[in-house]
């Protein structure tokens, strides 16, 4: 016969087993969700795309001036970076912010024939999908 103990530790591995896998689906829903946000932002000199910041608990409040990265890879590669700390646990937002001053104008369709839909709404829309495909890989 079981012990209730014997439940309970049954129980902690299921509930360490179930945040694992939702840590890394939320995690890689993100990174996927990020990296199209980065991918769209349209590029002239590239400081725009340089420019996303990826921030767990608060976003940040400062612009990148003068950093630029056309290709993107650099700013996803932060981003991967500072989402390695993420833990569900923890119940730390995930921020994402652009702030130079044109980010906005950018986002809402002036300035730009590039991204017309902008960058972040248009994948923010898709969000709940890419979380939903990776929880079914899981």
């Amino acid at each position: 016969m079981s012990s209730i103990s014997d439940f309970e530790k049954s129980f902690e591995r299921a509930t360490k087993i179930v945040t694992t896998k939702s840590e890394k689906a939320i995690t890689s829903a993100v990174v996927q969700t990020l990296y199209n946000i980065i991918t769209d932002t349209p590029v002239d000199t590239g400081q725009l795309r340089g420019n996303w910041q990826t921030t767990l608990g608060s976003p940040s409040n400062i612009s990148l001036e003068g950093l630029t990265d056309p290709s993107g890879v650099g700013t996803v590669a932060k981003s991967k970076l500072a989402l390695k700390k993420f833990k569900l646990s923890s119940g730390e937002d995930i921020f994402m912010t652009n702030n130079l001053n044109y980010a906005t104008r950018i986002e809402f369709g002036h300035y730009s024939s590039q991204a017309p839909q902008g960058m972040v709404r248009i994948n923010l829309a898709k969000f709940k999908e890419i979380l939903e495909s990776e929880v079914k890989k899981r």
